[in-house]
């Protein structure tokens, strides 16, 4: 929630700042859900037997902390560059005896710069960057891990995404909108002397709102 505050205290400051004569900026909130394919998982911990096991995934979105996203776009004419965050989780209930808790709840984030297009007012866009994960596991009894950013973020890997959004005006320049994401996540989580690599390919629906500055 501190990064969700924090984002948006950032992003108003730019944007109630910004004065473009040949473009505007954008600024949205949305909540909603994702669905994600399994994976296999292998856990490697120094001193034991490597652990696989198929992993179910689920958001639980509306659990806390919830699933969000948060996006800033810079317009010119029908053509945006944009930064997005991603909050998303995933959680693995049905795991092997050994792995006692498998959570990226605090964040399982996707950080991406977009390329976005207007085209008859419908918007697609195309994003690439990085993963920002805050693992919460616990494999035989050990859960401390060294992360590589301060208060156990982890920074790394690959983030993709493409999506389609419709917006709906409510007034001259706010808007409610409708938005459906494919979205793929390559990184490696840290673990208690060791790590686990986690690929997630998932969908999104969302539904937002923001407003043009």
């Amino acid at each position: 929630m501190k990064l969700l505050i924090g984002s948006i205290l950032i992003f108003l400051y730019f944007a109630s700042h910004a004065i473009a004569s040949d473009g505007h900026y954008s600024l949205e909130f949305s909540l909603g859900n994702a669905w994600n394919s399994d994976q296999t998982l292998t856990v490697k911990q120094d001193g034991y037997a490597d652990i696989s096991f198929d992993a179910e995934f689920d958001t639980k979105a509306f659990e806390r902390p919830f699933y969000y996203a948060l996006r800033f776009g810079r317009w010119k004419a029908n053509r945006a560059w944009e930064f997005e965050l991603i909050h998303h989780k995933l959680y693995v209930d049905d795991t092997p005896a050994e792995i006692e808790k498998f959570e990226i709840t605090h964040g399982f984030n996707f950080l991406t710069i977009n390329r976005a297009w207007d085209i008859r007012n419908v918007i697609y866009r195309v994003g690439l960057g990085t993963m920002l994960s805050h693992p919460d596991i616990t494999v035989r009894g050990q859960s401390d891990y060294d992360a590589n950013l301060p208060g156990g973020y982890h920074l790394g890997g690959i983030a993709l995404q493409g999506a389609i959004q419709k917006r709906f005006f409510v007034t001259q320049n706010t808007f409610l909108s409708i938005e459906a994401k494919l979205a793929y996540a390559d990184t490696t989580a840290p673990i208690a002397n060791g790590d686990v690599d986690v690929t997630n390919q998932s969908f999104h629906l969302l539904f937002g709102y923001g407003g043009n500055f």
